[in-house]
């Protein structure tokens, strides 16, 4: 959803979703292509749009609209990943300066030092220092295990140690990842998968506190997305005559009853009438029959 011709947000559309006075929706505008398509010659001369109403002529919803509200008056959600990319970034890019240092420090094997001056160069090999640095850039030297290395004279292989891998490296990963998991309202064990640094009463409420979680997001869902498609879908297979339903909209229209919540009492009483020998049909007592007494 975004606005119609870049029009900019005002007091009724924002976002893609057009509003009465009061903030309600009224219709949603659906960009045909993708706004990236006009870049690469897939869309035509211009993008492409459709207002689709909110709800039909007689109240009927047509576009479910599902995101979590923080503040009156917002008309569009906030990912999840929102508040924690910053840290997604500050991850990827440390991880990335470490194993550069690491492969850094790999490819160095040693150093080769030499204590000669120039002077010192020219008295001990009869020439100047340019002639010592070239017949020495000619000398070649591989380093190979269990090898005998030859090096040039008056210099000296010298060890190189580096500090890598950094100590630090994975208590910091390790806290990133707990504030990454805070913000998903996730454990890091959860996360991670990992439950190497806890026992059974720490893993026990890790779980217990995710599946807290868990549940109200169950209960979100199926308030604000399962209810109405499975309303929308009762309501359809009523006008397709797949259930039987005479004065659906009536029965509940005239009375201002929750047709929803008719049709659940409706079938308790039904199954309690089936309990206590009733004809469903005729809510008439069926007498028992003699096998029944006995």
């Amino acid at each position: 959803m975004v606005n119609p011709n870049d029009r900019l947000n005002d007091r009724k559309i924002r976002g893609g979703i057009e509003v009465d006075v009061y903030g309600a929706p009224l219709a949603y505008w659906i960009a045909k292509t993708h706004p990236g398509d006009q870049l690469l010659g897939v869309a035509g001369l211009g993008q492409e749009f459709e207002r689709i109403p909110a709800r039909t002529r007689f109240g009927r919803q047509r576009v479910i609209h599902v995101h979590d509200k923080e503040r009156t008056g917002q008309n569009r959600g906030k990912p999840i990943f929102t508040s924690i990319m910053p840290l997604f970034k500050m991850l990827d890019h440390y991880e990335r300066s470490e194993m550069q240092a690491a492969v850094v420090n790999a490819m160095i094997a040693a150093f080769i030092e030499t204590p000669l001056d120039g002077e010192s160069i020219s008295e001990m090999f009869g020439g100047s220092a340019e002639d010592y640095m070239a017949a020495r850039n000619e000398w070649q030297v591989k380093l190979q295990g269990g090898a005998v290395i030859p090096i040039f004279p008056g210099d000296k292989v010298a060890p190189f140690t580096p500090s890598r891998p950094n100590s630090a490296y994975s208590s910091f990963v390790e806290n990133i990842l707990r504030h990454i998991g805070t913000g998903l309202n996730l454990p890091f064990e959860l996360l991670m998968k990992d439950f190497s640094k806890t026992n059974y009463s720490s893993a026990r409420a890790a779980l217990m506190e995710a599946w807290r979680y868990f549940i109200g997001r169950r209960h979100w869902l199926a308030t604000y997305w399962a209810k109405p498609v499975y309303e929308l879908w009762l309501e359809e297979a009523i006008n397709k005559g797949l259930i039987e339903a005479p004065g659906f909209y009536q029965k509940c229209a005239t009375q201002g009853l929750d047709w929803e919540e008719v049709l659940e009492q409706r079938a308790r009483e039904q199954a309690k009438m089936r309990e206590l020998g009733l004809n469903t049909e005729t809510s008439q007592y069926v007498s028992p029959t003699a096998e029944d007494s006995q």
